[in-house]
């Protein structure tokens, strides 16, 4: 339904990718974001920031505008990192997906940090240069890298996607340190959109909701 209002709308810069399945909370978020990264990078040549939205973000300004402000801030990473601290547990409560529902596992504990991380959580909605995609996609296979190591510490955490790039941006010495700002021309559609709470059990699976967006900064900022 969507490929057909996409072909009807005639937008080529759209591509519409049904791969995963989706529960709301559990890693499998990540992965599908991860992968829609990988896609990218694979099939994509002239893109500047990787733009993540969820279905209660929405754009409340012109792109040209959102473009501007990304070429004024060329080569920093946009992350908000909410919580940060050296004891923060950051919500580390143990889930378990299985098909099309997620389960949380003694919901009054909470798993033990990994001492040699600096642990984080905030917003989903992350903008990340190009290069740190990259950097991401070369390592996250790879044994004994901090991208792999994050990503191995959160696979059975409730809601991954809000510790990920935050906890990777603190750890990653190759990195430049995430800009804690958001991004001013994003704001969330449901304003009363519920979001899951601590210990709590998963929604049902559903397809896919990150919408990936690529920008091209402008050349020249007016």
């Amino acid at each position: 339904m969507l490929r057909d209002l996409v072909r009807e709308l005639e937008m080529p810069n759209v591509t519409v990718i049904s791969r995963y399945r989706v529960n709301r909370g559990g890693v499998s978020t990540l992965t599908a974001w991860l992968g829609g990264m990988s896609w990218l990078l694979e099939h994509v040549s002239e893109w500047d920031y990787y733009i993540n939205l969820n279905d209660s973000d929405y754009p409340v300004a012109k792109l040209e505008s959102l473009q501007r402000f990304l070429w004024l801030n060329q080569g920093a990473n946009f992350i908000n990192v909410g919580s940060a601290y050296k004891d923060c547990d950051c919500g580390r409560y143990l889930v378990f997906e299985c098909k099309d529902e997620l389960y949380s596992i003694a919901p009054e504990l909470q798993y033990p940090r990994r001492p040699q991380l600096q642990h984080a959580s905030g917003p989903n909605l992350v903008a990340i240069t190009k290069d740190m995609a990259m950097y991401i996609d070369r390592n996250r296979n790879i044994p004994g890298t901090a991208v792999q190591n994050v990503l191995e510490d959160l696979s059975i955490l409730q809601q991954p996607d809000e510790k990920f790039f935050q906890i990777l941006g603190l750890n990653e010495p190759l990195l430049p340190p995430p800009r804690a700002l958001g991004l001013p021309h994003l704001g969330p559609a449901q304003p009363g959109a519920r979001r899951c709470e601590p210990g709590g059990g998963g929604t049902g699976a559903e397809d896919a909701h990150a919408t990936l967006t690529v920008a091209k900064l402008l050349p020249t900022p007016c």
